[in-house]
């Protein structure tokens, strides 16, 4: 009887210690570059399913660069070939290189509400491995 209930009790450990282990794709890791910090709100939280939040004024004409560290390669969701735009926002968003993302702001006149985002996605690629970041992309009065 005392065999068993050890067989049991090491059983049990061995299950509960190997469902720990965390075996999904690592997030997506991002640097921000070459915007203005003044005019853009950049928040990030690759804990998430939405990694980060970016959020341009919306008389703001400029642009601000993603790169991806920890994937080798980027692909943004795109609407038009291999560009993602949103004419109601003023947004352009394509990649720039295998890792790198430009997110580019025109100017709008008219924002209802005093705020609008849209949700985009990027996958990233690496050996193999795969994962999605999703992040809130717009602009406010």
């Amino acid at each position: 009887m005392n065999r068993i209930t050890l067989i049991s009790i090491i059983t049990l450990l061995s299950i509960t210690f190997m469902s720990c282990s965390d075996d999904g794709p690592m997030p997506l890791q991002w640097e921000i570059a070459d915007y203005d910090t003044e005019e853009i709100s950049v928040g990030l939280s690759p804990a998430y399913y939405i990694q980060g939040q970016i959020i341009a004024k919306a008389e703001y004409s400029g642009e601000l660069i993603m790169l991806c560290t920890n994937y080798s390669e980027v692909i943004p969701e795109t609407n038009a070939g291999d560009v993602f735009t949103a004419d109601e926002l003023g947004l352009t968003i394509e990649r720039i290189a295998p890792a790198s993302i430009r997110i580019k702001f025109d100017p709008i006149t008219e924002l209802p509400a005093g705020e609008a985002t849209i949700t985009v996605g990027s996958t990233g690629k690496r050996k193999g491995e795969s994962n999605i970041a999703m992040f809130n992309i717009g602009r406010r009065s």
